[in-house]
């Protein structure tokens, strides 16, 4: 899966199929306008520090 954060905080993001948290141990850090990459058989779980913050994401 590719995606962006396009919101304008922070996102975390956890892809080993835990629950997302806010500096957690386990979640990674997607700083606003940032790309990732992840590649998991998990559940991906993600959060960001306020309500209704967006991302976008292609899975392949």
């Amino acid at each position: 899966m590719n995606g962006q954060n396009i919101s304008v905080g922070d996102l975390w993001i956890n892809e080993t199929g835990g629950t997302a948290a806010v500096d957690g141990t386990g979640s990674y850090k997607v700083p606003t306008n940032s790309m990732f990459e992840i590649e998991t058989v998990f559940a991906i779980s993600t959060i960001g520090a306020t309500t209704a913050q967006k991302f976008i994401a292609t899975e392949w």
